[in-house]
């Protein structure tokens, strides 16, 4: 991948308060300026191993396109198309595992993720993880496949009521649950001083919008901000695995500072 800016990225997952093992993964690579989120779900080890596979799967894709990619003119709409079909061939992997598997069945992880070309922020996610920008104001680029915002959008619930809603954190799209899944994707215009991140549902279920914007405007350095906020997630309950992987956009003359 070709980009016009340098980048810093910080990763951290927390197991929380609760669940007795982390099923959330996340990885960067930094070189295809590549970073990718997911949390899975399904019985024993299945949604670790969901997460884990699709996250590497994915991963694998974008490596092995863009490291052997030579056209740097490539129109955004390629990008896009390749990280459509990637996201595919992760679906297909991951539900094919649980089809071969008994173990497995029923199986699935969400995922989000971007990558950078040139001066833009490509972005995909299938699920409720989430994706954000944050400069001066924050803005979720992401909306939430759940059950919850789908009724929320139709005016069946309201803010008021919804966290009494049984079904809240039921999702309407994963990875490896069906036969083809449909990724949003979309992209953004990027400038210095941008922060972009993806969490999982365990940071968001916690901390709003506003409890976001609030922490980020005490900090700019990326490793403090996503310390910070799985800190206040924990404070809050902590009931759910919590991940942010971010990344802050710097002028291109500024040497990269990665810790991946």
């Amino acid at each position: 991948m070709t980009s016009f800016f340098d980048v810093i990225s910080f990763g951290i997952s927390d197991i929380g308060h609760v669940r007795d093992k982390n099923e959330d993964v996340w990885k960067s690579l930094p070189s295809h300026f590549f970073f990718v989120v997911a949390d899975g779900m399904g019985g024993h080890k299945a949604g670790e191993i969901a997460a884990r596979e699709a996250v590497d799967n994915l991963s694998e894709s974008i490596t092995r396109i863009f490291s052997s990619y030579q056209n740097k003119n490539t129109e955004t709409d390629h990008i896009i198309g390749h990280l459509y079909y990637a996201i595919q061939d992760a679906n297909y992997w991951v539900k094919d595992l649980a089809e071969k598997n008994k173990d497995y069945a029923g199986m699935g992880t969400t995922i989000c993720c971007f990558l950078i070309h040139k001066n833009k922020l490509i972005y995909a996610h299938v699920g409720d993880s989430r994706i954000y920008r944050f400069n001066k104001e924050l803005n979720q680029l992401s909306e939430d496949h759940s059950l919850k915002n789908y009724l929320l959008k139709k005016g069946k619930l309201t803010k008021e009521n919804v966290e009494r809603y049984p079904y809240k954190n039921r999702i309407t799209k994963a990875i490896g649950t069906q036969t083809q899944v449909i990724p949003d994707i979309d992209y953004i215009d990027i400038e210095p001083g941008d922060i972009f991140f993806l969490c999982s549902d365990g940071l968001t279920d916690h901390l709003s919008n506003d409890h976001i914007t609030n922490i980020l405007k005490q900090t700019d350095c990326v490793e403090n901000a996503s310390q910070k906020l799985v800190e206040e997630a924990k404070k809050r309950g902590g009931r759910d695995n919590i991940t942010v992987l971010m990344i802050k956009i710097l002028e291109k003359e500024t040497q990269i500072n990665s810790t991946t």
